[in-house]
């Protein structure tokens, strides 16, 4: 495989993922002191945040809000809750790296 096959597929995926996680901050209870999936599980604001995405696409949500990869997004939130969590900045270089090759 090349490093452009690589980029080219990683490009779609995390533009489509940062989009489903845009507004999970804005759910996001209060700050754990001690962030356990469990404690960040109970701090996250499901039924509003569930409430708030487009009816045909909260069957999705309800379900992906359940996964351990989205338990383990928040945990990341709530560790890096001063600044971009690594997600966010692999997002934020890969769409960066999108926007170069495109100019």
């Amino acid at each position: 495989r090349s490093v452009a096959f690589d980029e080219a597929a990683q490009q779609p995926f995390l533009a489509f993922m940062a989009a489903v996680l845009a507004e999970v901050r804005t759910f996001m209870g209060q700050h754990c002191p001690v962030a356990t999936l469990s404690s960040v599980s109970l701090s996250f604001q499901h039924e509003s945040f569930l409430a708030a995405v487009d009816a045909k696409d909260q069957p999705f949500y309800a379900a992906f809000v359940q996964t351990h990869a989205f338990l383990e997004y928040l945990q990341s939130l709530h560790l890096y809750s001063g600044g971009p969590t690594p997600f966010e900045e692999a997002v934020r270089h890969c769409l960066a790296g999108d926007d170069a090759a495109r100019a």
